[in-house]
């Protein structure tokens, strides 16, 4: 009997210590001039200011925070700011699809090794998107697709070398394409 209740008391720290742990992401929520200058007037705006780890892919992540009063909620929510050298954000949590009505996306300087449509493609309204600082090498062909809106891209410092003259297909109100500091840019582009 109590060699049996070892083995399960064993097992179950097993299975606790193996389960992922949740990233917590807080957000300050405040009303912010947008930068990118893609809207008029002022936005509301969750930043994060603490630094992040997420460094799997399939890592899960919460996002915290107090909203200014009851009227604001997630679906307010018009601008994501995370710039932080301490911060390592390799990979695009799924979970930001909590924030539907973006319209800007700000990630710099947080080693973004990757960005792809399906991490993108929740946001129709996104009118700017500025992953500067990062380390993304590729662009989907159709990264854009789900966001006709888009009026400024800035991917400065990445280590792109490539796109696909074609990844700009269906974006009509684009006015501002950034890809300076890339390992080498297409031509075509």
């Amino acid at each position: 009997p109590k060699m049996f209740k070892f083995i399960i008391f064993l097992s179950l720290l097993s299975l606790i210590s193996s389960s992922p742990t949740t990233t917590t992401i807080t957000c300050n929520y405040k009303f912010a001039l947008d930068e990118l200058k893609v809207i008029q007037g002022e936005i509301y705006e969750c930043e994060v200011i603490e630094n992040l780890n997420v460094i799997t892919a399939d890592e899960p992540v919460s996002i915290i925070g107090t909203h200014l009063d009851s009227t604001f909620s997630s679906l307010s929510v018009k601008s994501l700011k995370i710039v932080n050298n301490s911060s390592k954000l390799f990979y695009f949590p799924e979970e930001f699809d909590f924030f539907r009505n973006l319209q800007i996306i700000r990630i710099n300087d947080v080693s973004l090794l990757e960005i792809h449509r399906k991490d993108l493609q929740t946001f129709a309204d996104l009118a700017g998107l500025d992953l500067h600082g990062n380390k993304i090498e590729y662009l989907e062909t159709n990264l854009f697709a789900g966001n006709k809106k888009l009026k400024s891209i800035c991917l400065v410092d990445n280590k792109i070398s490539y796109i696909d003259p074609m990844i700009r297909n269906g974006l009509k109100s684009l006015m501002v394409v950034n890809l300076s500091k890339n390992k080498c840019i297409s031509k075509g582009l």
